[in-house]
């Protein structure tokens, strides 16, 4: 990260102007306490930075607020959007709350990746491949493996149907990304139904049904993450764009709170029969699946009307093709966290 600001620093004069503070904004008079705005910035990142630790030392009481938090900060924009914003901008950011309220289920099944989806790899899959015997974690990189083989030739096809005039809008790409993420979690379950005891008692399913499964669901992630972030910058009012950057990440902050309560309801008794532990995987992610493609299907069904809502800025298009490239790069961070 530091070598990144460094660069970012050093190429300045690559970007035309466009990493310069706002035209009239005052950096330099000093405003509080004999500190400028600039200082009085470097202030605020190190005060949250410090503030931000403190409270990964209580995760479990932040874990309970972020239900509070999420509800006030949603109920905020909802207000907001309701008393201070004309016709078009308030139409605009209804469709962006609904793509962000969506991804929270979309995060909530794909952190099953590091938790239960992980211990459901350590007791039930064959980790093994062409006689190759691997721990369960090992698995975690198949994610981070497809982004960097399928990103490229996502936003290729998205480039390539803009210029034919085909690409689907983002309320489509969501309603697909949810309705793979959901296909992940029913190969798993096709595994599932096929797997037999063996004569230790344990139950287990090949490793390629989970390796499929996690191929869902990184195109699924794919085809969901660059294009949110980029639909935030297109359909947000100006003035609460950074803010409503941030509604982003909350959301996805919160689906990870959803996510561990998931994981939990996969969980059996310490010593109970293995059938019982498969059982609980399977009645879960079914369920997870069918809410996924539920959900899905609601977009794709309503993405005509969504779309005209939003008066055809959501993001979609040639001209946001260099948006939604560079939110790729986001993805791969967080796939990498």
């Amino acid at each position: 990260m530091l070598a990144g600001l460094v660069v970012f620093v050093m190429g300045q004069g690559w970007l035309e102007g466009r990493a310069d503070p706002p035209a009239g904004v005052d950096l330099k008079t000093p405003v509080f306490m004999g500190l400028n705005r600039e200082w009085l910035v470097y202030g605020s990142g190190l005060l949250f930075v410090i503030v931000s630790f403190g409270l990964l030392q209580i995760a479990g009481i932040m874990s309970l607020a972020m239900h509070g938090v999420f509800a006030i900060v949603t109920t905020g924009i909802v207000f907001y959007m309701l008393t201070r914003l004309e016709p078009d901008a308030r139409d605009k950011m209804i469709g962006l709350m609904i793509l962000i309220v969506s991804s929270v289920l979309f995060w909530a099944l794909f952190d099953q990746g590091p938790s239960s989806l992980n211990l459901f790899a350590a007791s039930h899959v064959t980790n093994e491949i062409g006689g190759w015997e691997f721990p369960a974690p090992v698995l975690q990189s198949a994610n981070p493996l497809f982004i960097i083989i399928f990103a490229p030739i996502v936003a290729a096809l998205w480039t390539a149907l803009g210029k034919r005039g085909k690409e689907p809008n983002a309320f489509i790409k969501f309603g697909l990304a949810m309705i793979q993420i959901g296909a992940g979690f029913y190969v798993l379950n096709i595994g599932i139904a096929g797997a037999s005891e063996g004569v230790d008692g344990t139950i287990k399913i090949s490793v390629i049904f989970i390796i499929l499964m996690y191929l869902l669901h990184t195109t699924g992630e794919v085809f969901l993450s660059p294009v949110g972030l980029s639909a935030v910058t297109k359909l947000s009012v100006k003035s609460i764009v950074g803010f409503m950057m941030g509604f982003w990440f909350l959301a996805s902050s919160y689906a990870n709170v959803i996510a561990a309560q998931v994981a939990r309801a996969t969980q059996v008794p310490e010593g109970a029969p293995a059938q019982e532990s498969m059982d609980a995987y399977s009645a879960v992610y079914a369920q997870l699946g069918t809410a996924a493609v539920a959900l899905g299907v609601v977009l794709l069904v309503a993405s005509p009307w969504l779309r005209k809502l939003t008066h055809g800025s959501d993001g979609s298009g040639v001209k946001e093709r260099r948006a939604e490239v560079d939110a790729a790069g986001a993805t791969m961070d967080r796939s990498t966290t």
